[in-house]
């Protein structure tokens, strides 16, 4: 028993000796770096603006929400797989953060705007090589009422009567469809979007269908001898002959960066036209009132003859693009101001293409993706005055006749 009892405390003491030599170390691992967040702008149209000023480059000037994929060469899995990214209290964010992995020497993100937009994104099929994703619009997308943009958004939106199905909607807008260029992050710019704080995903925003605006005004002397009492109403406009839906595929035709930077409609498929009557009501004034901002799918249009009455020449493109006018003159009683109803109407036809006078591709003219075509229109009566004379009597031959 005694020696028993020495083995168990030589084995004791031995234990003793190999915990006082040991080193003991923490490590930290660091595989992550900071919060991956979101910077966003928004293209500017490729088109000049009539008020650049007003023009807003900040996508929360436009959608409030965003949908993002991203990817990075080191998993096969999706850091970010159509999450929504909404803006509020002046950032953008999103549930269950996403930090950067610093293992990771390339990531890529894909992104449209606003999240409801009916796109398709088509992922990418190999992370590791960053084999580029793409999205599209499978089923056709229709162009549903009229858009106000943050250039002009004080005014209201109007009415609009689809004429081919006679389908009427008041203050519906469409939905300004965006996507996001491809930010592809490697090297140095990784490593600076790592960065706490200043280091967030710039998304550039680019929209991809058409817009036309059409400013009305009016001249100054309707009634020259009294201004106040004559006044010019536009009653409506309607849009002819223009496609209204269609699909789209990013990578179709292989558009490149700088046809994009140009314009293009080569990533759209137009699949139906239609004929939209804008009911506006719209006092024309000296200064220019944007009456109608109006998405369109691009298009190209065909440039062909209409006459003022709505009737084409022989040999015209009847399915070109045309717009009609519609306006009313009034007058007002000089005593209380208010309108007679003794207006007289007018009608005016005109060729879109003829309008804006520009060939791209032989004798049509593009509506293409990112650009804004505004047609100003002056109204411009020509007062009916008389000046009245009184013909000469017509003088005949005399002829003699004897009575006998």
């Amino acid at each position: 028993m005694k020696k028993s009892y020495l083995m168990i405390a030589a084995a004791t003491a031995m234990l003793a000796a190999c915990s006082s030599n040991d080193t003991i170390k923490e490590v930290i691992i660091e595989s992550e770096g900071p919060q991956i967040s979101f910077s966003t702008y928004a293209q500017k149209a490729t088109r000049a603006e009539n008020s650049d000023s007003t023009y807003k480059l900040n996508l929360s000037d436009h959608h409030l929400t965003f949908k993002v994929y991203g990817y990075k060469n080191t998993a096969d899995e999706a850091v970010f797989a159509g999450d929504s990214v909404g803006y509020s209290s002046s950032k953008w964010s999103y549930v269950r953060n996403r930090y950067w992995d610093k293992a990771a020497t390339t990531y890529e993100f894909y992104a449209f705007a606003p999240e409801s937009a009916p796109f398709t994104f088509n992922g990418v099929t190999n992370v590791a090589t960053q084999k580029n994703g793409y999205f599209t619009i499978t089923s056709s997308y229709n162009k549903v009422g009229d858009n106000v943009s943050p250039m002009n958004s004080q005014k209201p939106l109007i009415s609009w009567k689809d004429l081919n199905t006679a389908k009427t909607d008041t203050k519906t807008p469409d939905i300004d469809l965006m996507i996001a260029d491809t930010c592809r992050l490697s090297g140095a710019e990784l490593k600076a979007a790592q960065v706490p704080e200043t280091g967030k995903v710039t998304l550039n925003f680019i929209h991809i269908l058409s817009r036309l605006n059409i400013t009305l005004k009016t001249i100054a002397d309707l009634n020259p001898e009294d201004p106040t009492l004559d006044s010019l109403c536009v009653d409506s406009i309607v849009i002819s002959n223009f496609a209204h839906a269609g699909t789209f595929s990013e990578i179709q035709n292989n558009v490149g960066a700088a046809a994009l930077q140009a314009g293009t409609t080569q990533r759209w498929t137009a699949t139906d036209k239609a004929s939209y009557k804008y009911i506006l009501d719209y006092t024309a004034t000296l200064n220019p009132i944007y009456a109608i901002e109006a998405l369109m799918i691009p298009q190209e249009i065909v440039k062909d003859t209409i006459n003022l009455d709505g009737t084409f020449p022989t040999g015209a493109d009847e399915d070109a693009p045309y717009i009609k006018i519609d306006y009313s003159i009034y007058s007002y009683n000089t005593k209380d101001g208010s309108k007679l109803t003794n207006k007289e109407h007018y009608t005016a036809y005109y060729n879109l293409a003829y309008v804006f006078g520009e060939k791209t591709d032989g004798n049509k003219v593009a509506f293409n993706e990112g650009w804004m075509n505004t047609l100003n229109i002056t109204i411009s009566p020509t007062t009916i005055k008389f000046d009245a004379k009184v013909a000469p009597w017509a003088e005949k031959l005399n002829e003699d006749l004897t009575i006998d």
